[in-house]
């Protein structure tokens, strides 16, 4: 063998060996991320607060604060734990008003779970303008609608199934609550029977898709149910999230007709795991004038 093919085939191997370390480097260093994001992920509770500029806002009433707790899944103790501290961060901050946005536990298995966790909710009665319930899509198929509707409204929530109530301390703005979409239960029409068509519209939906179903005359959607993905992986977009919370699934976006704001969410759904996407506790501001 001649010399310069044994320093070929050297430098050949040391490039393998080097891909190799190179590549079992990146391969522990994912796999130490992502089992930091599984431990810590789901229960560390990110604040997340934005500003939502809206051209209909009142000018005197710029600056009122909305907090917001949404898909809970609240199978397991942990995970009502996990509501409670949820809502005392959210209740702590002192929006001026509190909107649950639906699926507070996954199925009828779990029913048993419903009331603690409502209850874990009640620190966000406190708010001074009150506090706002609709139901999501999990509400329904575990058959806990009806069961969901009346613990809430004895915990002090005023629970919006197709139903509007004026905002508090603000004229001519109302909250718009629709009852879920996904289960043919949502109708526009109803819950805008006793609106002015002029005013401000503040609607609550779990299902941030039917954005552009619900036609025009609202100002802000707040929904849920997308849980941002859960499972994420940095510098891409969300990989999968469920039917009807993939068109808008994390964040402020605009959509047809007005603005909406998705929640990731506090709970999970499937594997309980979540990896780089951190449960939400949100507070959003509302100001007013059209964005720049």
């Amino acid at each position: 063998m001649m010399f310069s093919d044994v320093s070929r085939r050297g430098s050949e191997q040391s490039k393998i060996s080097r891909r190799k370390f190179f590549g079992r480097t990146v391969g522990l260093t994912v796999a130490a991320l992502l089992a930091d994001q599984v431990v810590c992920d789901k229960d560390d509770l990110i604040i997340t607060k934005s500003d939502v500029r809206l051209a209909r806002w009142p000018h005197e009433a710029s600056g009122v604060t909305v907090g917001v707790l949404s898909d809970f899944h609240a199978d397991y103790d942990h995970a009502v734990h996990r509501v409670a501290r949820a809502a005392l961060l959210l209740a702590n901050r002192k929006p001026d008003i509190a909107i649950v946005a639906g699926d507070y536990i996954s199925s009828h298995l779990t029913r048993h779970f419903l009331a603690p966790t409502v209850n874990a909710l009640s620190p966000l009665t406190t708010a001074p303008g009150g506090a706002y319930a609709i139901m999501g899509n999990h509400d329904c198929w575990g058959n806990n609608h009806d069961l969901a509707t009346k613990l809430l409204d004895r915990a002090g929530f005023t629970v919006l199934n197709n139903r509007s109530v004026p905002f508090p301390g603000v004229p001519e703005a109302y909250i718009v609550g629709l009852d879920d979409a996904w289960c043919h239960r949502m109708n526009v029409q109803k819950a805008l029977r006793d609106v002015p068509v002029d005013a401000v519209k503040i609607v609550a939906l779990h299902e941030p898709d039917f954005a552009d179903v619900i036609g025009s005359g609202f100002d802000l959607q707040i929904s849920g149910h997308s849980h941002g993905g859960q499972i994420r992986i940095p510098g891409l977009p969300v990989l999968h999230a469920p039917a009807y919370g993939r068109k808008y699934p994390e964040g402020l976006q605009k959509a047809e007709h007005h603005l909406v704001y998705t929640t990731r969410g506090i709970g999970m759904i499937g594997p309980q795991i979540r990896t780089f996407c951190p449960p939400e506790v949100t507070l959003l501001t509302l100001k007013s004038g059209a964005v720049a």
